[in-house]
């Protein structure tokens, strides 16, 4: 029979086996929980990686897409420009194209807002020449990197020809187109556009206002409107004199009439343009006092003037219909058309090729196209007609579209 003090050392024995056995399992589930962290880490960090990886080829894709667009806009632009001049040229078309595509600005990285800690870029860049080139993009995110590459075609065609596209310019606000010079003042108003020459005298002075926007031809790409070639009079048909001192109706029968005097005085000429437009050609016109001719029927009238043009107190043209449209003259001469008071109008557009149009007081409206403009008093010029001489555009072919030939994008391999 063992004695209390052996039974006492055993219990003290199996009490520390316990403890032991406590601190193996606590070691155990130490190294399995950091192994399992680890392998979370790991996992996580594997995960991180690959989504980098696909990240990296949006990134290059998206840089791609960009240069692409840029390419395309220059080949598209400088297509139009070439496709309308007088000889297009296709090696100049390529020359330049080339020129536009390596030689501007660097090709910069899309904006990408900050991703796994890291702001995302792409580096690109183009190389080729004539009409095709390859964009080349790597996309880069942390220490992650993609490359891919797309190819690019530009066509060449002809046969626009002289001439320019559709365009805004020279639209229904052109009040004014000057070549040399511009000078206005008191309480003047221009009531819409104004066109300059590089060299013009540009002088706006008392309380005078242009309620439009006032451009340099040169850097809009503009040029002074060609001044049209006058109707020839037939060698059998001669041109009389036409002078009016009473209210007349004068229906033009033909569609070109010629007069060597055109005068109107105290009274007003009504010319009838029938159901077609009509053109009249005269030497000298001559608007005396009072003197008013008016537009009847549905054609549009054309007056050109190779000499003298003026008019006296009260004269007015266009007056009863009042719409600018209805009305062109064309004036050859280098003299000064002046209008001096309030009453004197004109609707309609106004081409004095060489000549001084001298507005104190009265009212245009239309669009004035003159080598000076000189204004005082309380003159207004108001823009209103469709210029005759721009985008005439209705037998003018237009340069064709998808001239700019993508491939698809694809990683380097």
């Amino acid at each position: 029979m063992k004695s209390p003090l052996c039974i006492q050392k055993a219990m003290y024995n199996e009490r520390g086996m316990a403890l032991i056995i406590v601190l193996l399992v606590l070691t155990v589930l130490s190294v399995l929980g950091l192994a399992i962290l680890g392998l979370s880490l790991n996992n996580m960090k594997a995960n991180q990686t690959e989504q980098k990886y696909e990240a990296a080829y949006y990134i290059a894709e998206a840089g791609a897409a960009k240069a692409y667009t840029k390419i395309k806009n220059i080949a598209e632009d400088l297509h139009q420009d070439h496709f309308y001049r007088e000889e297009p040229n296709q090696a100049l078309f390529y020359s330049d194209l080339e020129q536009q595509i390596l030689g501007g600005d660097p090709y910069s990285s899309p904006v990408f807002e900050k991703a796994y800690g890291e702001i995302p870029s792409a580096e690109i860049a183009v190389q080729g020449s004539g009409g095709n080139y390859m964009i080349t993009s790597m996309g880069k995110i942390g220490n992650q990197k993609r490359e891919v590459r797309q190819a690019i075609s530009v066509n060449w065609s002809s046969g626009g020809g002289p001439g320019t596209p559709d365009s805004s310019k020279y639209s229904k606000e052109t009040a004014l187109i000057i070549k040399s010079t511009l000078d206005i003042g008191g309480n003047v108003t221009i009531n819409g556009d104004v066109w300059i020459g590089d060299k013009a005298n540009l002088k706006i002075g008392g309380s005078s206002e242009i309620t439009g926007n006032v451009y340099s031809l040169s850097e809009t790409n503009q040029a002074i409107p060609e001044f049209p070639v006058f109707p020839q009079k037939p060698a059998l048909e001669e041109a009389e004199d036409y002078k009016v001192n009473k209210n007349k109706e004068l229906l033009l029968s033909k569609n070109v009439s010629y007069f060597n005097l055109f005068q109107v005085s105290g009274s007003i000429v009504t010319i009838n343009t029938g159901e077609s437009d009509k053109e009249i050609v005269v030497n000298n016109l001559n608007l005396g006092k009072d003197g008013q001719i008016y537009i009847k029927g549905t054609g549009k009238l054309t007056i050109y003037v190779s000499g003298a043009f003026t008019m006296d107190n009260k004269s007015t043209i266009n007056d009863n219909t009042k719409q600018p449209e209805k009305l062109k003259i064309y004036w050859k001469g280098s003299g000064i058309l002046s209008l001096q008071n309030n009453h004197q109008e004109i609707y309609g557009l106004l081409y004095a090729e060489n000549g001084t149009i001298d507005l104190n007081g009265g009212l245009i409206k239309g669009t004035i196209v003159a080598d000076k403009f000189i204004s005082r008093g309380n003159a207004t010029v108001e823009h209103g007609t469709e210029l005759p001489f721009t985008n005439d555009n209705s037998n003018l072919s237009l340069p064709p579209n998808g001239i700019v030939n993508p491939s698809s994008i694809r990683e380097k391999e």
